[in-house]
């Protein structure tokens, strides 16, 4: 994901980045044990969340790589957390697509699929698609 002239990636070793695009510089680094990323990084203004595979959802600070929150979830997360308006919605592997709240982490809704949400969810028009690994394909809309 990219924001104020950085990308911010994840790694499987668990390492979390901020690179200054200019010259590769890294602005900074976190560290999580046991943990690590294969999603991408969503980025709205100071806002940066990612995902793991240890179940976390985490907001990170873009300047000051403090974290705000972490959400845990019942399984890896490997779906790449989408921003829409006030909410983060972020598939996991325990079967549940979850709404956080943007400014806290707090769960606002979940829905039970049943089988694990690997996918990234979609958002358009008022709608949001995610599949499942069992081949279903589900579609909200406020």
């Amino acid at each position: 994901a990219y924001g104020s002239g950085c990308v911010f990636l994840a790694s499987l070793a668990g390492e979390y980045l901020s690179v200054r695009v200019t010259d590769g510089r890294i602005m900074w680094r976190l560290e999580e044990s046991g943990g690590g990323g294969l999603a991408s990084a969503a980025v709205l203004g100071d806002a940066i969340i990612f995902a793991s595979r240890s179940g976390k959802v985490f907001r990170i600070d873009r300047a000051s790589a403090a974290t705000r929150w972490v959400f845990r979830g019942g399984g890896g997360v490997d779906s790449s957390p989408v921003i829409a308006g006030e909410s983060v919605f972020v598939g996991c592997d325990d079967g549940n697509l979850y709404e956080l709240a943007l400014s806290n982490g707090k769960k606002l809704w979940q829905f039970r699929a049943g089988a694990a949400l690997k996918a990234s969810p979609a958002v358009g028009r008022g709608h949001l698609v995610i599949g499942s690994t069992d081949g279903a394909i589900y579609c909200f809309g406020r």
